[in-house]
């Protein structure tokens, strides 16, 4: 090398040496791994780190400053929530099994559910249910035929104590629950509300969902119950717009020991008892098995008419404790509908606190009897025909049916018998055996026939051989009768029972087991009914009658004397009374009225009306006299207090005596039919009291001339009655006044004031004739007129 290059060499710097394209690229791939994988730990979330990175690449290191500690933290966090979402994964995946297995018990269970849907448990327990009421049938009455209850059920007339006017406007009377217009106007009709009026408004109304019906013994309450739970469960059924319900007709009688509570205190609840009770003895060809809470998830959701029969049947002792149990499961399920029936003196205690509505049973209407009576004898006839729909067996039952209409009609005393559902149903029975002949006409001579056929001709139709002759089992039943009346016992221990009947067979100088014979008395002839452990008759009256032929054949009328003035003795003593000649009969009345009292005098009074009209001619005076001494006797009451102008007194005897004169007692009341057959000599006896002693202020012919002087007739005007309560003083504008803001005193300035017939219940005072139809005051005048008073 010359010296001028070294010279330049030593010059000029050195120069880097350029690299190659292969190491160029090894080095690029370096720094963008580096970078990368520098980048992916700086932003593991991305945001922060991707500033950072972009802050550097454009040199503005004071962002990048500040960027710094983000990313730092977004680093930090990314680390932390790696480890919390691999835990939380975990603790899911847990859960998620959980779930799973929760998933598939639902599923099961919703396999379970559409498997009892499948099993059709609602439609099985309707059959139940319609099972148990196929049939008509009445407690102690022959079952020589029973027809299907949907073939000759009449539905019964209801009536109820909360009213209201056809135009809308309240008429007094219960303050409380109301019928609406549509009710009303339903009431007018001769046969009164039907049950299904009452259920329809239930649907809107919750007060129409917890009723109490009442009536006295034998006017078909449990046939009305059985009629309902049957065209609920039948497949064709008219329930016209009452809601669809699941019904269950529980008879008190047979599962009051069920509700009593446990040695250890404890209740059996409503669907308990409905499961383990009431479903297991309903006739079925197999068990029905539930699904689980079956009954209560009806009875929760509302679905459920649980009808409960027979309070007055509950042992006196246990009634309290069953009346409770009842209110509770009302309180407990109170979205379903109840019906709960009794006699009046059953429920009377618990009228108050109860809160159910009240309806009652109106008796059989002509209409209503006629019905019934058509029905019976054409089930009876295509029953017993090979060629049920031929024209000549309806034209068979026509015939026998008009027959027994026609001998109705003309007797009193068989019409007033007929009223009463069981009784009418012993008079089909009997006119049905007795084909062509004549009816007896009076009570004494019906219950005659009914053991003459249920313990002679019954047994001698159907060829069986009972262990004793119709004398000898009737004499036996005679002494159990008046031995249950003397120890006021309307039922007896089955113990007790074969104790006294042993003892009756041994005097006839029988050997015959008196557990063989009750079984005859119960199957055969039916006079004697089973209720759980005891023993009955199988009405009341046939006991009360038994007992006075008892004490008639054996001459001891000396009982009647002594025990006149207790209750239970009083159905006996009118029997009794009515079993005697004219002569005997007077003297043993007489013998009642010279005791004075109220209790006295009533009961000579129904003595009288239970006594046959026809007697001799040479004695018909004799006994008319003693009528005229017998209304003169019960009025004496009244005429005191108006004599002492003790008016309201006087207007309560008035309500009274007028009740007993149609055969009724307090908690009853009196219907238009009452009124327009009141005998006419005491209407007019009890006008004359209430004119002289007001010097003819007050009095029922006062009352009917400003009635008729405003144009009031039988029909109901609304404004004709309200004009003639304003100027009788019963009304002031648009409101009625209470019974107890009348004015009691001779000096009110409104003539016709009084009397204003009322009936007392529960210290109640209900206008109109009590729980009558609400026109009924309105047809006073006409009999008024009619009797010419």
């Amino acid at each position: 090398m010359s010296d001028e290059e070294k010279q330049n060499d030593t010059q000029q710097p050195s120069q880097p040496q350029t690299p190659s394209l292969e190491a160029e690229r090894k080095i690029a791939q370096k720094f963008v791994s580096g970078t990368t994988q520098a980048f992916i730990q700086w932003m593991p979330l991305g945001g922060s780190g991707g500033l950072l990175f972009s802050f550097l690449l454009n040199q503005e290191w004071v962002k990048a400053l500040i960027t710094f500690p983000v990313t730092i933290a977004t680093v930090v966090w990314a680390r932390y929530t790696e480890g919390f979402l691999t835990q939380l994964g975990a603790v899911y995946q847990e859960r998620g099994k959980n779930d799973a297995n929760s998933l598939m018990t639902f599923l099961n269970k919703l396999d379970e559910t559409m498997r009892w849907q499948l099993a059709g448990t609602k439609n099985k327990y309707l059959q139940y249910q319609n099972n148990d009421c196929l049939h008509y049938t009445t407690e102690g009455v022959a079952k020589t035929f029973k027809p299907l209850l949907k073939d000759v059920f009449v539905p019964l007339g209801l009536s109820g104590d909360f009213l209201r006017g056809a135009e809308g406007e309240d008429l007094p009377g219960l303050p409380g629950f109301k019928w609406d217009k549509e009710i009303i106007e339903r009431l007018q009709k001769d046969e009164g509300l039907k049950i299904w009026d009452i259920l329809s408004k239930g649907k809107r109304n919750p007060g129409y969902r917890h009723l109490v019906i009442q009536a006295w013994g034998g006017y078909g309450k449990t046939t009305l119950l059985r009629h309902i739970a049957y065209t609920y469960t039948s497949k064709t059924r008219n329930i016209g717009n009452a809601p669809n319900l699941i019904p269950v007709l529980l008879y008190l009688r047979q599962c009051q020991s069920k509700i009593m509570a446990t040695a250890d205190a404890q209740r059996i609840d409503l669907p308990t008892l409905i499961e383990e009770f009431h479903i297991p003895n309903l006739p079925k060809r197999k068990t029905l098995k539930l699904p689980p809470k079956w009954v209560k998830n009806q009875l929760q959701a509302g679905q459920m008419l649980v009808m409960l029969d027979g309070l007055d049947e509950v042992k006196e002792e246990w009634r309290d404790s069953v009346m409770e149990w009842i209110k509770k499961a009302i309180k407990d399920y109170d979205s379903c509908f109840f019906i709960l029936t009794s006699r009046p003196s059953g429920y009377r205690n618990y009228a108050r606190d109860s809160k159910l509505n009240s309806l009652f049973v109106k008796p059989l209407s002509e209409s209503q009897q006629e019905k019934f009576i058509r029905s019976w004898y054409l089930s009876l006839e295509r029953g017993s025909s090979a060629a049920p729909n031929n024209p000549s067996v309806k034209q068979e039952a026509d015939r026998q049916a008009r027959n027994l209409v026609s001998q109705l009609r003309k007797s009193l005393e068989l019409r007033d018998l007929s009223k009463n559902p069981l009784l009418l149903n012993i008079i089909v029975k009997l006119h049905s055996y007795y084909s062509g002949e004549k009816l007896p006409k009076r009570r004494i001579d019906l219950y005659a026939e009914i053991c003459r056929m249920q313990l002679g001709d019954r047994p001698l139709v159907k060829k069986i051989d009972m262990l004793l002759n119709r004398e000898d089992g009737q004499n036996i039943l005679q002494e159990l009768a008046l031995y249950m009346v003397k120890s006021n016992q309307p039922q007896i221990d089955k113990k007790e029972l074969l104790s006294q009947l042993k003892i009756y067979i041994s005097n006839l100088g029988e050997a015959i087991a008196p557990q063989k014979f009750l079984q005859q008395i119960e199957e055969v002839s039916e006079l004697l009914v089973k209720r759980d452990q005891n023993y009955e008759f199988a009405h009341l009256s046939f006991q009360g009658y038994l007992a006075a032929v008892e004490i008639k054949e054996k001459q001891q009328e000396h009982l009647l004397r002594e025990n006149w003035d207790k209750s239970w003795w009083r159905e006996t003593i009118i029997l009794y009374t009515a079993q005697l000649k004219p002569t005997h009969f007077s003297q043993f009345v007489y013998e009642l009225l010279q005791d004075g009292s109220q209790k006295a005098v009533d009961l000579a009074y129904n003595c009288w009306r239970e006594y046959p009209r026809q007697v001799d001619p040479d004695l018909e005076e004799e006994m008319k006299k003693l009528s005229s001494y017998i209304r003169d006797v019960l009025l004496r009451q009244l005429e005191d207090y108006l004599k002492n102008q003790q008016w309201q007194e006087a207007d309560r005897e008035t309500s009274r005596v007028m009740l007993q004169t149609m055969g009724k007692e307090g908690d009853e009341f009196l219907t238009v039919e009452d009124i327009e057959n009141f005998s006419c000599e005491d209407l007019r006896k009890i006008d004359q009291l209430w004119v002289r002693y007001s010097n003819g202020k007050f009095g029922f012919s006062v009352q009917k001339q400003i009635y008729q002087s405003l144009g009031g007739t039988k029909e109901y005007n609304q404004k004709v009655w309200r004009a003639f309560g304003e100027k009788v003083g019963w009304c002031k504008g648009e409101e009625w006044l209470d019974y107890k803001n009348l004015t009691w005193d001779i000096n009110t300035p409104f003539v016709g004031h009084f009397p204003k017939i009322i009936n007392v219940m529960d210290d109640l005072y209900i206008f109109g004739l009590g729980w009558s139809k609400w026109w009924v005051i309105s047809c006073l005048p006409q009999r008024v007129l009619a009797c010419n008073i």
